[in-house]
């Protein structure tokens, strides 16, 4: 079971590769000099959808218990006490605001936005999780 605060936050994640596609592009662009950019993905999902997607791609089985607001707020107090501070009272209230935009500034840079579905899974792919793992247990091992 995997309790998940603030589950109905919605976000709308950028491809790191586009991010920089579009600064190099404003870099060189006359026409940008003091623009406004806001760089977004092409598909909006709430924190619950990330969770369960990313389960779904490291085939993990988890039953996630959206939290209601103030168990949420709760879950945020007491991580804030977990070595590592997995979940704290900042990242609460920042998911209290959608982290979505109605424009789309990759367009405006004529750059195609990369669907998280087509990066997600390279990255969680078993081979580049063991390393992940490995430099994990390495680290624990030094402290």
């Amino acid at each position: 079971m995997f309790p998940l605060a603030c589950a109905r936050s919605r976000l709308q994640p950028v491809y790191v590769g586009d991010v920089a596609r579009a600064f190099a592009l404003a870099l060189e662009s006359d026409s940008a000099s003091g623009e406004t950019y806001e760089l977004v993905g092409p598909r909006v999902y709430s924190l619950l959808q990330l969770v369960e997607y990313t389960a779904r791609v490291l085939e993990l089985k988890r039953h996630i218990v959206p939290l209601n607001r103030a168990l949420s707020a709760w879950q945020a107090w007491l991580f804030e006490w977990v070595p590592g501070k997995p979940f704290s009272r900042d990242n609460y209230r920042s998911l209290q605001i959608d982290n979505v935009s109605d424009h789309d500034g990759l367009a405006d840079l004529h750059i195609d936005a990369t669907a998280l579905e087509s990066i997600v899974p390279a990255y969680l792919a078993p081979r580049r999780q063991c390393r992940l793992d490995r430099c994990r247990s390495a680290r624990r091992q030094r402290t």
